[in-house]
């Protein structure tokens, strides 16, 4: 009996994964999962505001951080990366995915990062409101 309590107490122990889950498309987060994260960030989960620091201040998903995808593109692969998590799994996000998906695939493709690299990063492609009292996450029709 002891050994079986041992083994229950280790393994709720043990931190849970903070796996992202993939949506549809190559580098694209789940939005149901992103819904479910808004406010309850897990460990080792990055969210990153890509659009503007006037932006990010009017409203943004609770516990995000903000820089703007123009970093990559006015200044350099590497002013951007310094300045993202060196760990963890990193989503971008912004309005309506535009900005997140700029700043996914210039990591891709103006920074040429390898696709090993790339595993950690995702963007979220859909349209994102948290000026209300809580956020709203709608997919796109294409």
């Amino acid at each position: 009996m002891r050994k079986y309590l041992f083994i229950i107490l280790l393994i709720t122990a043990l931190p849970l994964s903070a796996a992202v889950k993939h949506g549809g498309e190559k580098g694209v987060v789940d939005t149901d999962y992103f819904r479910s994260i808004i406010g309850n960030t897990p460990d080792g989960v990055h969210l990153v505001d890509v659009r503007s620091e006037s932006e990010f201040d009017t409203w943004h998903v609770p516990g995000a951080m903000q820089i703007n995808v123009y970093v990559l593109y006015d200044g350099s692969c590497e002013e951007f990366l310094s300045k993202l998590p060196a760990d963890g799994e990193v989503i971008f996000y912004c309005t309506s995915g535009g900005q997140a998906a700029d700043a996914y695939y210039g990591l891709l493709d103006t920074c040429g990062l390898s696709e090993e690299k790339m595993k950690r990063f995702y963007f979220l492609d859909a349209l994102l409101d948290c000026s209300g009292e809580k956020c709203t996450v709608k997919d796109i029709e294409y």
